[in-house]
């Protein structure tokens, strides 16, 4: 416990908290193996030696040692497995199992092998399964198997791109979530882990090329999100996960053609309000309004641009519909490039959770550049929102190198 304490979760300074760790891991393999060399019947003593060589793996990963992580990891998975193989419905040992092949699955993420990361991942599922099974009541086991589906979902379409399978499992994961969040309304964890998947499912739809099955599913979750933030205002990150949802719907109703019922969505009741960023911000520290009024002013450019080839409106109709988007989405813009500015001069890094949290923002809304069809007369206002984000970035890496 002191090793894993030290180790992942902070103490004294980096160097000698790594010592100490490492002494405390070290001296913990040791026990335990010289235990179970001396008692291999017990299981108790297998299974803390698995244990301790799961922490020692951790530790390894946390500190960047993918080579030497993995293979204790692997001496782990190898003694659970051996501890399950002799007892299969040992509850507490299928958990451990999991939790060490998912360790893996990060490890094997970060290393870029994606066959690898399937495969060990494939390996979780049915042990999930049995877990949940076993204990139906239990909303960690339920919310544990909806975890290793949606993993299962993203190593399918890291290694294969977008498929039906992924969308499928993606679909199973949110009815899981979607369960433990309507039976426990007021958990946060729930709320957010069935947002993620409603997002993660309508992408995946997204990238088939099925919008219209994506639509309902965006609808489904900003609707839980303005549900929840009514009772809960000031959750930055369910006010995030509600304007990502607004936003894709919009994004895909432009893309079905149906650009005026977009901006509603954006801009409607139900729809981003800026008055729950700036509560989210108080509450947090992170600069969410920066990237979630840049995200509303790229719609809205969508929206004036689909305007202006609508061939549905005489031309001098959509000229003006055209403008009218134009200078909302232009309105967005000039918030996104205030917003990054007043963060620039304000930001702290013990306030704003550091350089990574900003540097997320800046790195999102570069992506959102990445549209062509944005009204040349857009173009400077989003450039500025853009200028203002990284400007934003570069203050908050002098601050935490200071």
């Amino acid at each position: 416990n002191l090793g894993k304490e030290l180790g992942l979760y902070g103490g004294p300074s980096a160097p000698d908290r790594d010592k100490l760790a490492d002494d405390a891991l070290r001296a913990a393999v040791e026990v335990w193996g010289g235990l179970a060399a001396e008692f291999p019947a017990d299981r108790e003593y297998r299974f803390g030696l698995a244990m301790a060589s799961r922490m020692k793996g951790m530790q390894l990963m946390q500190r960047g040692l993918l080579r030497d992580a993995e293979a204790t990891l692997r001496e782990a998975d190898a003694r659970l497995s051996a501890l399950l193989a002799e007892r299969p419905g040992d509850p507490r040992a299928r958990r451990a199992l999991v939790e060490t092949l998912n360790h893996l699955d990060v490890l094997l993420g970060i290393a870029m092998r994606r066959p690898e990361q399937e495969a060990t991942v494939r390996r979780q599922v049915p042990l999930a399964e049995a877990q949940a099974a076993d204990f139906p009541d239990d909303p960690e086991q339920q919310g544990d198997l909806a975890t290793v589906v949606g993993n299962l979902a993203r190593a399918v379409e890291a290694a294969r791109g977008p498929s039906a399978e992924g969308v499928e499992l993606h679909r199973r994961a949110l009815g899981i979530r979607e369960r433990l969040a309507d039976r426990h309304p007021d958990v946060r964890a729930y709320q957010t882990a069935a947002l993620s998947s409603s997002l993660s499912l309508g992408r995946s739809l997204e990238g088939l090329r099925r919008d219209g099955e994506a639509v309902p599913v965006y609808e489904r979750a900003a609707v839980r999100a303005r549900e929840y933030l009514r009772t809960h205002p000031g959750d930055e990150h369910v006010v995030y996960q509600h304007a990502a949802s607004a936003a894709s719907l919009a994004g895909v109703l432009v893309d079905r053609g149906d650009y005026a019922r977009a901006a509603r969505e954006l801009e409607g009741p139900a729809g981003v309000n800026l008055r729950d960023y700036t509560a989210a911000e108080l509450s947090s520290g992170v600069p969410i309004s920066v990237e979630v009024t840049y995200l509303a002013g790229r719609v809205l450019a969508e929206c004036a641009a689909a305007a202006g080839r609508d061939p549905a409106l005489a031309p001098t109709d959509r000229e003006r519909t055209a403008r009218a988007f134009a200078a909302r989405a232009e309105w967005w813009y000039r918030e996104a490039d205030q917003a990054a500015g007043r963060w620039a001069r304000e930001y702290r890094p013990a306030e704003a959770g550091g350089y990574e949290q900003v540097w997320g923002v800046v790195t999102r809304c570069d992506k959102l550049m990445a549209a062509d069809d944005v009204p040349a007369g857009l173009r400077p206002a989003r450039r500025e929102a853009v200028a203002g984000c990284r400007r934003l970035a570069a203050r908050a890496l002098i601050q935490e190198a200071m």
